[in-house]
């Protein structure tokens, strides 16, 4: 489950306040991506395959258009660390 990363989210997760991107809030046990170690909790995706992400409805628009097979790169901050995370679609 990913949530919109407001103002208020960035500033308690000591981001600049206008940090745009989405926010993992939760990781189903049972999902596809659990098993991907790089993906967590509290981790914010700015951009999927270099599009920016900056709210939930358009990280749904850049995600839904990929199908089984294909490879997502997420580029995401975890404080003030930039990571690429790449895992595979379901």
């Amino acid at each position: 489950e990913v949530i919109t990363l407001t103002p208020s989210r960035a500033r308690d997760k000591r981001l600049p306040k206008d940090t745009k991107g989405v926010i993992i809030q939760r990781i189903d046990p049972d999902s596809a991506v659990a098993d991907n170690e790089e993906l967590m909790e509290g981790l914010v995706i700015i951009s999927v395959n270099d599009r920016d992400t900056p709210t939930l409805e358009a990280f749904r628009r850049v995600t839904e258009k990929y199908k089984s097979g294909d490879t997502l790169r997420l580029l995401c901050l975890l404080g003030s660390d930039r990571r690429i995370v790449t895992l595979s679609v379901e």
